[in-house]
């Protein structure tokens, strides 16, 4: 007996020092902002800004509809980590003090975690990188009277800006997608013809390019032609599950589409008629039996007949 009542201490004793391990590791990955962030301790800024972008795309407001709240709650918790680990002073407190010392705003500290909760989704994701035409100005509330101001996704793009040797779409119909404009294309209620680049390693671009703006001027109002830069924006091009360019899919108007991968020759006749191809028919077949039905359809609307012997 006395064994018997020594083992069952040992083994509640185990199951306590479980308990308290798993609920330790829980409040870790809640509050260590590199394993949120799925980063070593000792990563670069250009490692942490990859980490977030994907992670922004797995929660991006439009690919959460069934759980919109969670997907907000890990956003604003994958952004405030962002914010710290980006800013060097930051950085430094958070890896000295932690949270606590970013509350209490630290030697000199800012103070806080970011103030994201009463903001629109939308709102939050653009003013990380853009999409609403650039002129959006947000201010954020970042605790202890500290106040954190971005503009139209200024925060990604004006280093990239400068990088940009080309605007390939200048002057053209060709809509650029990209972590910012990414809405459009999953609210899209029309067909979407998209062009996976890479200038540099493309050895014909030139035709692409040509070929790609041809599509866009001549099919404006059919279809959506667009063109991502798999270059810059690689973790937009691995969402579409792109690895190797060029590439083409087109998406149907059906926002649930996975997408086809076009694999004829890249001529303007052959990809224009597999985008085409994929829009929904609205015609109908009008006979003696239903023709008055016809003309009862959308009746403010203007009904066309065509008369045909085939």
């Amino acid at each position: 007996r006395r064994v018997h009542g020594e083992l069952k201490n040992t083994f509640m004793k185990i199951i306590a020092l479980l308990l308290v391990l798993v609920t330790l590791d829980i409040v870790i990955s809640k509050s260590d902002y590199y394993r949120l962030l799925g980063v070593q301790r000792n990563a670069d800024d250009k490692t942490i800004k990859r980490a977030f972008k994907k992670l922004s795309l797995k929660y991006h407001p439009d690919k959460n509809r069934d759980n919109p709240e969670a997907a907000k709650t890990k956003f604003v918790e994958i952004a405030n980590a962002y914010e710290v680990l980006m800013d060097p002073e930051k950085r430094k407190i958070y890896d000295q003090f932690g949270e606590e010392g970013l509350k209490n705003g630290g030697p000199g500290g800012p103070g806080g975690q970011g103030g994201y909760q009463n903001y629109n989704f939308d709102d939050m994701f653009s003013s990380f990188f853009g999409g609403r035409g650039g002129g959006q100005h947000f201010e954020f509330n970042m605790g202890g009277g500290q106040r954190f101001q971005r503009g139209g996704g200024q925060h990604f793009h004006q280093q990239e800006q400068q990088q940009q040797q080309e605007d390939f779409w200048a002057q053209s119909d060709v809509f650029t997608l990209e972590m910012g404009s990414l809405s459009k294309f999953y609210r899209r209620n029309e067909v979407w013809l998209i062009l996976f680049y890479n200038a540099r390693g493309d050895s014909n671009f030139k035709q692409i390019k040509d070929v790609w703006r041809e599509l866009a001027e001549k099919l404006y109002g059919v279809l959506k032609v667009a063109a991502v830069n798999c270059e810059e924006d690689s973790e937009v091009c691995e969402e579409f599950e792109i690895y190797e360019t060029p590439k083409v899919k087109v998406y149907s108007a059906n926002i649930r589409s996975d997408g086809f991968i076009y694999n004829g020759p890249f001529e303007y006749k052959q990809i224009a008629s597999f985008g085409i191809a994929q829009m929904e028919s609205f015609v109908q077949i009008v006979n003696q039996e239903n023709i008055g039905n016809f003309f009862k359809q959308e009746e403010d609307k203007y009904h066309i007949i065509l008369f045909t012997a085939k």
